[in-house]
Formats: C-alpha cells, structure tokens, sequence
C-alpha cells in the first residue's frame, strides 16, 4: 500500500486499535510511548528534515478519526516503567525488531542516542523532550494567534458563502 515498513505498520497498527476501542466502545486509545521514544523521535526528524510541527514530535494527546490518543508515559523514561514493572514482577513485551539496526529509528535509539549521552551530553533525551515540548507549545500559540487576530482580520466570507481576502493586507504580512 505504499510507504516504508514502518509507514505501512504504523497504520496497520492504528486500525488495529480503532477495532478494538470500536468493540469496547472506547473513545480514548491509550499508547505506551515513553519519554525515550519521544526523545528518538525529535532526533530522527531533525536529522531526516522536519519543520516546528514535525519538530513537536509525538503529541501526548491527539485525536485519531473518533478517538483519541493518549499517552500516559510520554513524559517517564523507559528506565523508570521498566523499574516499576520489575517491581511488581511485570514483564515488559520486547518487540524483537527493535534490536535490528534496519530501521532508521533503531539505529538511532541503538547507536547515536548513546553517542550523544556519553560523548556530549548525559542529559540529551530530556533536552530533546524539553524542545519538542517547547515546539509545540510555540506552534499551538502562534497557529492560536494567527488564526485570531489575522487571519479572521483579513479573509472574511460573505453572505453568499464567498470566501474573500484583503490581499492588499493580506500580502503585508510575514511569510
């Protein structure tokens, strides 16, 4: 169906959890993505090319066709759940694929993330949270300012239902 491995088991796997919330008659899907996770993620984009909504990275909350997505763990280490399930003598399920340096994402949890901790930086997964934090929290702010005070300001729709623009205000504006 197009897209890489990961793309196409991504999606495989989100309709797979739309099905079960639909036989529960769930609204919220909660997902078990750590900290650590989102920390691989704003480096991935970074690298491969991402702007301030890729940046932002993986949003603790979102919504997903009628549902909606939750991330209890975004914010804890993978350290810190894998401590509290031995604890309580859990076992956590390892997805075997994540030790096999053929996806991008791997290579980076495996190898370049520590690189970067021992070689750089001790603390460089909580910065990498912290910036995707930060990144949409300015992206909701500016889109909330924009959406309020300009673009309501200059594209106006008329009683016919015509969508007009003041361009010759409208073309003042930042990029």
């Amino acid at each position: 169906s197009g897209g890489s491995k990961e793309d196409v088991a991504r999606k495989v796997r989100y309709e797979f959890f739309a099905k079960a919330a639909a036989r529960v008659n769930a609204n919220k899907i909660a997902l078990g993505h750590t900290a650590d996770d989102q920390a691989e993620t704003v480096l991935m984009r970074l690298i491969y090319g991402a702007g301030m909504v890729g940046l932002g990275a993986i949003a603790p909350v979102r919504k997903f066709n009628e549902y909606i997505i939750i991330r209890p763990l975004i914010e804890s280490s993978k350290s810190d759940v894998n401590a509290y399930l031995k604890k309580r003598r859990l076992k956590p399920r390892i997805d075997s694929s994540n030790a096999q340096d053929i996806y991008k994402r791997n290579k980076i949890r495996n190898h370049l993330l520590p690189l970067l901790e021992k070689e750089y930086s001790p603390n460089i997964k909580n910065i990498l949270v912290r910036t995707a934090e930060s990144l949409r929290d300015n992206y909701d702010l500016i889109s909330d300012y924009l959406l309020k005070n300009v673009f309501l300001k200059y594209i106006k729709t008329d009683k016919d239902g015509y969508i007009k623009i003041n361009l010759k205000n409208f073309d003042k504006l930042h990029v």
